[in-house]
């Protein structure tokens, strides 16, 4: 796969909305801190340096992010749905993870 330059600028913008979207307060100044600084590497970071592994291209990393992040809320609220307890975690600390898995 092959991500256009403009499928990767709007990865990022994508990821960046998660962030502003999910999180609040000082956690949400400091994730975006973090990424705002390393926005150059990890906009175009493949997410494996191996060819035949997963999402091993130009742009890869936040790709790959990105669909974890929607993957798991989609899991997240199936559950809810399910009427599964889910007071041990919540939609925040989810995409915490889910983003820095």
């Amino acid at each position: 796969m092959k991500l256009t330059a403009e499928q990767i600028v709007q990865n990022w913008n994508d990821l960046i909305k998660v962030i502003d979207d999910n999180f609040e307060g000082e956690r949400k100044d400091k994730l975006k801190a973090m990424y705002m600084d390393m926005e150059e590497r990890m906009c175009m970071q493949p997410a494996s340096s191996f060819d035949h592994y997963h999402n091993a291209f130009e742009g890869g990393y936040v790709d790959h992010v990105l669909r974890v992040c929607r993957n798991s809320l989609k899991v997240y609220d199936l559950w809810k749905d399910l009427g599964m307890i889910m007071e041990d975690i919540d939609r925040e600390t989810l995409l915490f993870t889910a983003l820095h898995h």
